[in-house]
């Protein structure tokens, strides 16, 4: 390179510098959005459930802070699984695992609420209860209603646990969809088959849920007794 063009050089690699900060810049910001989306929706209508008395029990604000306390012991979990099915090394394990599962808890379970409270909205037409005197009543109530629970507050002992067992249907294919995701992303450059990432992240998140639900179980009996 001479040095006429040694300038020329120079002029072009701080405008390409400046256009690959920017580009930086706006990928993370919309990433910042989408996570910032479920919470302005979480926030209304948590403001919606104080202004009126009949409105229930939104069920994110028991699942949420539930999946945020878990969430240490599954990273570690499922790390260590990755680490045994897929060979790859302790930091990346943990790198993978921590990334999808932040995703996961901070994004997919909001979201997978929003949408199931929608679907829940229009079944019932607007919210209406089904009652808990017939057992019809009672399946349709924890099944159907899980996402915001009618205000039964007399029952709640045992419908939180219930819907919290019945969410946590949706939250399991949501995390294995958002975590199967990050971690194809992350380790692309390992030459893993998609087949093998697939299966071990669903392994993971069938041995972490699962442990979830025999906890949430044991604390359901514990409460009837």
């Amino acid at each position: 390179m001479n040095d006429q063009s040694f300038p020329f050089y120079r002029y072009q690699l701080r405008i390409k510098g400046k256009l690959r900060i920017q580009s930086f810049s706006r990928d993370m910001n919309n990433s910042h959005a989408i996570f910032r989306i479920p919470y302005c929706l979480v926030l209304f209508f948590l403001f919606t459930s104080y202004a009126y008395s009949n409105a229930g029990l939104p069920m994110i604000f028991i699942a949420f802070p539930a999946m945020v306390l878990a969430l240490i012991p599954v990273i570690i979990i499922e790390a260590f699984i990755i680490h045994n099915r897929l060979r790859t090394t302790i930091k990346k394990s943990f790198s993978v695992s921590t990334v999808s599962n932040l995703v996961t808890t901070f994004a997919g379970v909001p979201i997978t609420w929003l949408i199931l409270v929608i679907i829940e909205l229009i079944v019932t037409s607007g919210g209406r209860g089904y009652g808990l005197d017939t057992f019809r009543g009672k399946f349709l109530s924890i099944v159907v209603q899980a996402p915001w629970l009618v205000p039964y507050e007399y029952e709640f002992y045992w419908l939180v646990p219930a819907a919290l067992l019945v969410l946590l249907v949706p939250f399991f294919f949501a995390s294995w969809f958002l975590e199967y995701r990050v971690a194809l992303k992350m380790l692309a450059l390992e030459n893993f088959l998609k087949l093998k990432i697939k299966r071990t992240v669903l392994l993971a998140n069938l041995i972490t849920y699962f442990l979830l639900v025999l906890f949430i179980i044991g604390k359901m009996l514990i409460g009837v007794k």
